[in-house]
């Protein structure tokens, strides 16, 4: 009887033995070498010590890179540089590193082309710091997903999220959010839009100089802190529409970028003069059968903008 009992706790413990095993087996090894130890978070780096960030868009032979210059970003192609947009390039950063997935999507190299990562689609994203590579990765496809509402108050919600991998991996993650549209062919996006912001109570002087004469200015504050208009002093009915104007000409974004060849006939300027800050000017210049024109300012000088339909312009006409 004792003998059959033996027997009976020998192959439990052979058998517990055997499960444990397969149970290591699965853990340390069959993971290493099929890549299922999944990341919590894809490139733990701090964004503030990123230095340097180089894409390769498919179709383009060239990288286009972001450096950072004295706390300035810049922007570049081919050896033509810009003045980035500081604000848009941080963003960029604070989403794309310390990044958590919010699923894995493939594991193997055979699921590689239908979640397009593929010579003429992969975008590789490299960060620097100090010179060095701290994190990259690839971009791959995209696609969207309805979340379900959460309740029966809530609504479902609609979300595009974007797949990505390391490059020696064949891991393929989906993160939320869709990245393609930080790194694309378009310097544009990633440009300085602003062409100077400052303190509209900071204005002291402002003098529009126009082809159509009738259009012509100035506006000034006396040492007793009143307007005066073309010469004369502003009455009290007349101040709201000075403050408007004044907020208006404090600051000027323009998203359109102009890059070629343009007259520099028949100019017409706006100057503006203060404290804490350096003389603007600004210039317009018509574009020959067209109601468009040209805006260059010396605040970036290289930087030209399309101002469509004068509709900068007019903004900065003041009649009373």
């Amino acid at each position: 009887m004792s003998n059959n009992k033996n027997k009976r706790l020998i192959i439990s413990i052979s058998i517990f033995l055997v499960l444990a095993i397969i149970v290591i087996l699965q853990v340390f090894v069959f993971n290493k070498r099929n890549e299922r130890n999944f990341k919590d978070i894809l490139n733990p780096v701090e964004s503030y010590t990123i230095d340097k960030v180089e894409f390769n868009m498919p179709n383009l032979n060239s990288p286009t890179l972001l450096t950072k210059e004295n706390e300035v970003w810049k922007v570049s192609r081919n050896d033509t540089i810009y003045t980035a947009d500081n604000s848009f390039v941080e963003n960029i950063l604070n989403i794309t590193t310390n990044v958590k997935p919010a699923r894995v999507v493939a594991v193997s190299k055979d699921k590689f082309e239908e979640n397009n990562f593929k010579d003429d689609f992969t975008i590789p994203v490299k960060y620097f710091s100090k010179g060095k590579v701290v994190a990259e990765y690839e971009i791959g496809g995209f696609e969207y997903k309805q979340i379900p509402a959460a309740s029966p108050q809530s609504r479902p919600r609609d979300v595009i999220y974007t797949f990505i991998k390391e490059p020696k991996s064949e891991i393929i993650y989906a993160i939320e959010g869709f990245l393609r549209q930080f790194f694309n062919n378009d310097l544009s996006t990633l440009r300085n839009k602003t062409v100077y912001s400052i303190n509209k109570d900071d204005i002291l002087e402002i003098v529009g100089i126009f082809n159509d004469q009738s259009n012509n200015f100035s506006l000034t504050k006396d040492n007793e802190e009143l307007w005066i208009y073309n010469g004369n002093n502003i009455d009290e009915e007349n101040i709201k529409s000075v403050q408007s104007y004044l907020q208006k000409a404090s600051s000027l974004t323009n998203p359109n970028f102009f890059d070629g060849e343009y007259s520099k006939v028949n100019l017409e300027s706006i100057s503006i003069k203060g404290n804490n800050f350096s003389p603007i000017t600004i210039n317009f210049y018509p574009v020959e059968g067209t109601e468009d024109y040209i805006i260059k300012s010396n605040t970036y000088n290289e930087s030209v903008f399309l101002d469509r339909n004068g509709t900068i312009r007019s903004r900065f006409i003041f009649n009373l």
